[in-house]
């Protein structure tokens, strides 16, 4: 569910699943003020022809398209907390939900409630 927007927020980010150590976590959509400069290319898979299946995670750039850090939110979504099914109708097991992207390939991701970024039961939606 979308919060009211923050006065200072000038961009809302839509929720994303993020892949980290082998896991699907998924990251919270949340209100930013977007860096002065800078641009977001939301995340994107892609199917090639041989079926496999290319993900692109979601990043911000600067003007010269160099990567920069994401700006910090300012307000998170609040996931629905609904069940999430697989394409055969059973309930999918996901990842946590995240507020932010770990700063460091092995830092642990930590979610709404503090944890870590062990699965859980849920899922994300936002």
């Amino acid at each position: 569910m979308v919060p009211k927007r923050p006065e200072k927020a000038t961009a809302w980010v839509d929720g994303e699943w993020v892949l980290r150590h082998g896991r699907w976590l998924w990251l919270l959509g949340r209100w930013v003020e977007a860096p002065a400069g800078a641009r977001y290319a939301p995340w994107v898979t892609v199917r090639g022809t041989d079926g496999t299946l290319y993900y692109a995670p979601s990043t911000w750039v600067d003007d010269a398209g160099a990567p920069r850090e994401p700006p910090p939110p300012l307000a998170l979504a609040r996931a629905s907390g609904e069940a999430v099914f697989t394409a055969g109708g059973e309930i999918g097991q996901t990842g946590r939900n995240i507020e932010n992207l770990p700063q460091a390939p092995d830092a642990g991701a930590r979610d709404a409630a503090g944890g870590s970024e062990e699965p859980a039961d849920g899922g994300g939606g936002d």
